[in-house]
């Protein structure tokens, strides 16, 4: 979680300190304690002084806590009420000087700091920049090997179209499972442009995601007995239910409309259902080519073989990365507790995930008995996820009827 997300709003105790009020450091002879409501933060608002959007103003000659020589401003920020200014921490914590000393001292580049000399511009700016071209090199460098991927698959495709119709049909079940997310929102139908965004941005971050299990790949593969479970806890889990996770993140966690805990868990089933797809069709192109390769096998029966299977294996993408995304609007609307909520969502689709990996891989399913576990294994998570999910449409329509009385009510009362 990045610090700019965390977001953080004095606005309410620099009011009181202009007051004397109880967030006054002098109040009480008592320090001020600035809370943090959540209001996110804009670049270079973490100097920002005591009159919004005027960094470095001295202030007005004869306002409590100027300068000195009552109320004569001195150099810029000098006096300035510093003890209301961003926290250096999530918990609140200043510095003893800067909750001591805030508004009688310029305390920039000491315990407070903000946009003032030329260099600070540029450091401002250069942060900006890397902030936006970290996440521009990510996206550029899934785009072009997307393309890559999707440059293979087309030219396979046109050789044999009925690849292109195994892989649609794979991805059924998964598309009736995020449909159902979908469909059981009970706040509002979530735009389709917006789950359109995360689809994609899901088959954008897979593409990293294989990278990442194919470098470590062989660093566990020399492990005997525990290397392969190691591999799926500690790499291929947590790394595919991160980019699923990432790709709600990046957009639809930022749009308006992503306005209840609810829509969390509606648009991991949509990454889920995006990974569900690159993988499938990535799945069935090589077992092709493979199969193509080798005498006596004929190839496209393999494909079909393999579309069977992940069909019903796609399911569980969209189970694992809805229970991360439903933890993700949890946190949304608990910022105080964000990155613990966060976490504690990718550790549960994480280890139901790798649970499953080694499971599959370990134990001797074939064909019905491989079908019979997968429905036992989606089965029994789907119904804890599903149990979440209905918990909240109880509370969201006992929420509802509650508003509706409590509207009921007021016409009542009116002549």
């Amino acid at each position: 979680m990045s610090w700019d997300d965390r977001g953080w709003d004095d606005d309410d105790d620099d009011d009181e300190r202009r007051k004397g009020g109880p967030g006054h450091p002098d109040h009480s002879g008592q320090p001020s304690n600035p809370d943090n409501p959540g209001q996110p933060e804009g670049p270079g608002n973490s100097g920002q002084s005591s009159n919004p959007g005027q960094p470095g103003n001295p202030g007005t000659p004869g306002e409590p806590g100027r300068g000195p020589g009552g109320g004569q401003s001195g150099p810029p920020g000098y006096g300035k009420d510093t003890s209301g200014q961003e926290p250096h921490g999530p918990d609140g914590q200043q510095d003893p000087i800067q909750a001591r000393l805030g508004n009688q001292a310029d305390l920039y580049d000491v315990t407070t700091w903000e946009v003032r000399s030329p260099l600070d511009s540029i450091a401002e700016q250069l942060a900006e920049a890397l902030r936006f071209t970290r996440k521009g090199l990510i996206l550029t460098l899934a785009v072009v090997l997307l393309l890559a991927q999707v440059a293979v698959v087309a030219l396979l495709v046109a050789e044999e179209p009925t690849l292109g119709l195994l892989g649609l049909l794979s991805l059924v079940p998964a598309l009736v499972l995020a449909g159902y997310f979908w469909f059981e929102d009970p706040t509002r139908r979530e735009p389709l442009t917006t789950m359109a965004v995360t689809f994609l941005l899901s088959i954008l971050l897979a593409t990293i995601a294989a990278i990442v299990n194919s470098a470590f790949a062989p660093v566990f593969g020399i492990l005997p007995l525990i290397g392969l479970p190691l591999f799926f806890f500690l790499v291929v889990a947590p790394i595919e239910e991160t980019v699923k996770w990432a790709a709600i993140r990046l957009y639809a966690y930022r749009d308006e409309r992503f306005d209840a805990v609810i829509d969390g868990a509606v648009y991991g089933a949509i990454a889920g259902l995006g990974f569900a797809a690159i993988e499938n069709f990535t799945y069935i192109i090589n077992i092709y080519s493979q199969a193509a390769s080798v005498s006596g096998i004929q190839p496209l029966a393999a494909a079909e073989q393999t579309a069977y299977v992940r069909a019903l294996v796609g399911p569980g993408h969209v189970i694992y990365s809805a229970f991360a995304g439903y933890y993700l609007g949890l946190a949304k609307f608990n910022p105080e507790n964000r990155g613990s909520i966060v976490v504690k969502g990718l550790l549960i689709a994480v280890f139901i995930h790798a649970s499953y990996n080694t499971l599959v891989s370990t134990l001797p399913l074939q064909n019905l008995t491989l079908i019979a576990f997968l429905v036992v294994y989606d089965g029994f998570w789907f119904v804890v996820l599903y149990r979440k999910v209905a918990r909240y449409k109880s509370y969201y329509r006992q929420a509802k009827d509650a508003a509706t009385a409590s509207r009921q009510a007021v016409n009542d009362e009116l002549p």
